[in-house]
């Protein structure tokens, strides 16, 4: 049990406690304090921290690691220490850094994750608590990005949590913004008619347009084939990544740690043969900014408004109106049917090439039922 003495030669009084996360002979520790006030407020919390270890209470965590007294700064510090440096992915990094950085341009750094919840700010003459206020710093975002930062903090304070840095859920699950308060997803359904227009369209260069099929004849997302990604340059496209004798591409998808097989049609295979016979030192020897240039250039010739990722919509479209939701899911690399169908319309290369030819199928049915082709 704790105890307290006074050391008279030295005018100090020492507490004499078992510390709970030492082990062997070594558990035993003191600590010598001026006053006999200070000394007994040190035998109160000591005391109180045996007693919750016989009753196999974990309140002494909180008394012990001090936890009321910890700042988001402290939180934040700690995660950067024991996590984000070693992180390998930089880009990952800069993510956590980037929310973190935002969340402390709402509250003042000293502040405690235990009174976070309860803090107040009056704003534009309404009064805010907590969240609220960090939610009302980013409304100049959208609903989507708000709850992408809600989540990368929640994982931050969680890891502190877990590691019995703090005690308190800080951020929750059901502070992000719920469904019915997100703002409709602008999916683009393509019709036949646009799909003959890009195809057909005399305003579209021959460079133009073959880019423009290699992307919605494989469905990829735009920096998966791209040459030049100067952020991640392990997603950079090279022709060694290329097969075309067996009409298969290796690219990084998202969230993955190595490159996964892409089927790739006989179409696109002939675009990727001319180009090399071209001298072009990648397949598509451009980066993200020249990519965004030229689709403006068919929005412009074109009239349609579309975007990089409206042709992997085009992909999904067409492989789903022939092959299913399953098998729209399967050419994309999505592993569930409701993203597949929220965002876009371990899977095999056999399902893929069977999906990547349905949507083959599907792209002459269209063609041939689009009026200006009847015109």
């Amino acid at each position: 049990m704790a105890s307290k003495h006074k050391l008279s030669k030295r005018n100090l009084w020492r507490v004499k406690f078992k510390d709970p996360i030492a082990e062997g002979s070594n558990c035993w520790k003191t600590a010598h304090f001026k006053s006999e006030s200070e000394a007994d407020q040190a035998l109160a919390k000591h005391v109180y921290i045996e007693n919750c270890l016989k009753n196999n209470s974990p309140d002494w965590k909180r008394v012990y690691f001090g936890y009321e007294t910890k700042t988001i700064k402290e939180c934040f510090d700690f995660y950067q220490d024991q996590k984000l440096d070693d992180i390998l992915n930089h880009l990952t990094e800069k993510r956590y850094q980037y929310v973190m950085k935002s969340f402390l341009e709402c509250f003042d750094e000293n502040t405690a994750v235990s009174h976070l919840r309860t803090t107040e700010k009056v704003i534009d003459g309404r009064k805010l608590v907590g969240l609220k206020i960090y939610k009302n710093h980013l409304k100049h975002l959208s609903r989507y990005t708000v709850n992408s930062n809600l989540r990368d903090l929640r994982a931050i304070f969680e890891y502190c949590r877990e590691d019995d840095f703090i005690s308190d859920e800080v951020i929750r699950k059901g502070d992000k913004y719920k469904d019915h308060e997100l703002p409709a997803t602008n999916k683009k359904k393509w019709s036949p008619n646009e799909l003959a227009i890009l195809e057909n369209h005399p305003g579209i260069s021959t460079f133009d347009r073959e880019v423009i099929s290699l992307y919605f004849f494989t469905g990829c997302r735009a920096n998966e084939i791209l040459g030049f990604n100067y952020l991640n340059r392990s997603k950079q496209l090279e022709w060694i990544h290329v097969d075309l004798k067996n009409n298969v591409m290796h690219v990084l998808e998202k969230k993955a740690k190595q490159r996964t097989e892409k089927y790739i049609n006989d179409r696109v295979v002939a675009i990727l043969k001319k180009w090399r016979k071209a001298g072009h030192e990648k397949p598509l020897p451009m980066g993200y900014d020249g990519l965004r240039n030229l689709i403006s250039r068919v929005n412009l010739a074109t009239g349609i408004d579309f975007t990089c990722h409206d042709l992997r919509r085009l992909y999904a479209q067409l492989a789903r109106s022939e092959g299913g939701l399953q098998q729209a899911a399967h050419a994309l690399g999505n592993s569930s049917k409701k993203v597949t169908n929220d965002s876009y319309a371990g899977i095999t290369f056999e399902e893929k090439v069977k999906a990547g030819k349905s949507m083959e199928k599907a792209h002459s049915i269209w063609l041939e039922s689009a009026q200006i082709n009847k015109a």
